[in-house]
């Protein structure tokens, strides 16, 4: 387990915290710089490509971070290939809409009683009144509210799925994130500016290390 330094984010060895908590020697292009801005609590549209590492952008903060982390992911089976990803020293749960209701039951208790580290939900989880409740009152609040897959926020929310339209507003004013983190691989220009728009995300806190790889061909 990582102790939580006492010291300010600036000072902390971000890559002493990746060596031992990831055994990993090095950050992966874009994973530093996305860490460093949620160690400072600035809001945050990160776009990597798949494979790049985009879930130990939350991880590792997360081992430094009080509270809790929050994720919001569109998928079952991409909740619990997160939820699998997750170091032993960070404490997981899922709420899903296929777990029967002795397993929901809990994960809410561990949910209130702070023995949850990273929460994996559907956006639509969020509309739920006695859920944002819980997540109101959990032991050291919401420290990171992270939107996986965040193309959906702007692809999605008019018709697919509208809990989408309503994240950014429901995060920020009911859950009370104290930070915002959206991942994605894919983002035009045009779906960049409205995620930052519908999420409060400014301008210079988008990072893209986003490339056509060589050997795609688009004909």
């Amino acid at each position: 387990a990582i102790e939580r330094p006492s010291k300010e984010p600036n000072e902390i060895n971000l890559l002493e915290v990746l060596n031992r908590g990831f055994r990993h020697e090095q950050f992966r292009p874009g994973q530093l710089e996305i860490v460093e801005r949620v160690m400072r609590r600035q809001n945050t549209l990160a776009l990597l490509p798949t494979g790049a590492g985009k879930s130990l952008t939350y991880q590792l903060p997360t081992l430094l971070l009080p509270g809790l982390t929050l994720v919001v992911s569109p998928l079952l089976a991409l909740m619990a290939d997160q939820m699998d990803s997750l170091p032993p020293s960070l404490p997981g749960g899922a709420l899903r809409s296929d777990m029967n209701r002795a397993d929901m039951w809990d994960t809410l208790t561990r949910l209130r009683n702070g023995e949850i580290k990273v929460l994996f939900v559907s956006p639509e989880r969020l509309l739920n009144d006695n859920f944002v409740g819980d997540l109101q009152n959990v032991p050291g609040g919401v420290s990171l509210a992270v939107i996986d897959e965040a193309h959906c926020v702007s692809e999605w929310s008019h018709n697919f799925r509208p809990a989408y339209h309503r994240l950014g507003r429901i995060l920020a004013d009911r859950v009370r994130a104290k930070t915002t983190l959206a991942l994605t691989a894919t983002a035009t220009k045009k779906t960049e500016l409205s995620l930052i728009k519908q999420l409060g995300i400014a301008q210079e806190g988008v990072l893209r290390n986003v490339r056509v790889r060589d050997n795609l061909i688009l004909s």
